[in-house]
């Protein structure tokens, strides 16, 4: 969608902006695998749009 590289999410998951979307853990195992709802990602992107 915006094309951000995985480096650029994780320092935004690490920072926490404001509005940042909420994570959910569907990992079955040890090793956590976060995911974002559609909606809230989009929602997140258009609020931090330039134009």
């Amino acid at each position: 969608m915006a094309r951000v590289s995985r480096r650029t999410i994780d320092r935004y998951r690490r920072a926490r902006p404001d509005g940042f979307p909420a994570e959910y853990d569907l990992g079955r195992g040890l090793v956590p695998r976060p995911r974002f709802k559609l909606e809230e990602v989009e929602r997140w992107l258009d609020s931090r749009a330039l134009w």
